[in-house]
């Protein structure tokens, strides 16, 4: 089960394993102390605009869960440790949304690419989402690794709003 990413060993109890889709719907009750004191921020969100499947976050978590702050897991979060604090949650609205945030540090975006990395490898390299670095200015991924490729300045989000690439640089180089 560990293979299949279907369960992560709990780094602070000796042979127990947790399934993320067993979990609580809603952050632990700490969560938001644990989330002030990891001084993490928003960083980048992806939005799916078809499907989402709920797969996606519980094998992220099955895969940072022996990282994660003690019982900082739910069904669609985790909030761990990997040399910076990090926090990724999905927010299953009309259009799913992915959040990422990393605590403000050097390496930070480091970590956000290893992340972005992980998500792309677990949804298989489907790029049919799109990318923003505030949450409002959507931009589908493959036009902005097509833009970036051919060395464009600017991109056009999906509301008509002219974007720099060069902020998304960290996620694509």
């Amino acid at each position: 089960m560990l293979e299949f990413e279907l369960i992560f060993e709990d780094n602070y109890t000796i042979d127990h394993y947790i399934a993320p889709q067993y979990l609580h719907h809603e952050p632990p009750e700490q969560f938001e102390s644990f989330k002030h004191f990891a001084k993490v921020k928003p960083i980048f969100f992806l939005r799916f605009k078809d499907l989402l499947p709920r797969s996606v976050i519980a094998r992220f978590i099955a895969r940072k869960g022996f990282h994660s702050q003690p019982n900082q897991y739910w069904k669609f979060g985790i909030l761990y440790k990997e040399g910076l604090n990090a926090l990724v949650q999905c927010d299953f609205e009309e259009n799913p949304i992915i959040t990422i945030s990393i605590e403000d540090a050097a390496g930070k975006e480091m970590m956000a690419k290893r992340i972005f990395e992980t998500l792309l490898e677990i949804i298989e390299f489907d790029s049919n989402f799109e990318l923003s670095l505030n949450k409002e200015d959507f931009v589908s991924y493959v036009q902005l690794r097509d833009h970036f490729d051919a060395g464009s300045y600017k991109l056009k989000t999906e509301a008509g709003k002219w974007v720099e690439i060069e902020g998304f640089r960290f996620l694509l180089k």
